[in-house]
């Protein structure tokens, strides 16, 4: 007849059962670290691809308001920009619901700043980096339908107080006192600025809701 082993009497398990729970344990953790960070860096191709073209399609409009700088009306060129930014900015985010992904598109695009002036396409970047991180500190990720759209919409804000102390503090040379005396124009371009963002990324959300429901966007 076949015997069964019976456990230690000492009250202790084998060795080889607490190296496999301490290992199954491992493994557990292991994978809960790998799907955090699979949360914040986790990007496929094809989700990398479309953030691209998005910040690209930008850069497109970038481009075809690049012509309003010789007008030499503060603000215009940003104005212009911001309902297109948030657009793409909100089909994108909609599209590819990760962290980073606003961030991406931004950097792409201010390939354009950063071609023709070094310094305000640094600050575009940032200005998207900073954006993100605060609407990320609020939501945590883009599962809301209220995250894509603060992210949309507060990232081309965002860029008017940061071309404000761009133009004025390294362009113009002012002090910060002197910048803010300039306050009646920086309120009536972030006030456009907001309402044009707003428009954008209301027809983004919806757009891209639109090409999800027809298997567009996958």
């Amino acid at each position: 007849m076949t015997q069964t082993s019976n456990p230690p009497s000492d009250g202790h398990m084998p060795t080889n059962i607490v190296e496999g729970a301490t290992a199954d344990r491992r493994s557990s953790a292991e994978a809960q670290a790998h799907d955090a960070l699979g949360a914040w860096a986790g990007f496929g191709v094809r989700d990398i691809v479309f953030l691209a073209i998005s910040g690209a399609l930008v850069l497109v409009c970038s481009a075809l308001t690049a012509p309003l700088h010789a007008i030499g009306l503060f603000g215009l060129p940003q104005m212009c920009m911001a309902p297109f930014f948030a657009f793409f900015m909100a089909v994108g985010v909609l599209k590819v619901r990760k962290p980073g992904s606003a961030t991406i598109i931004a950097a792409v695009s201010a390939l354009l700043s950063l071609m023709m002036r070094p310094a305000s396409g640094i600050m575009a970047l940032l200005t998207g980096l900073i954006a993100e991180l605060i609407i990320l500190a609020i939501y945590r990720d883009y599962r809301r339908i209220a995250a894509v759209y603060a992210v949309s919409i507060f990232t081309p804000i965002a860029m008017v107080p940061v071309q404000v102390l761009y133009y004025y503090t390294l362009v113009l040379g002012r002090n910060l006192s002197t910048v803010m005396s300039f306050n009646l124009v920086v309120a009536v371009v972030l006030a456009v600025t907001v309402v044009l963002a707003v428009g954008g990324s209301l027809l983004g959300v919806k757009v891209g809701r639109e090409l999800i429901a027809h298997g567009r966007l996958r």
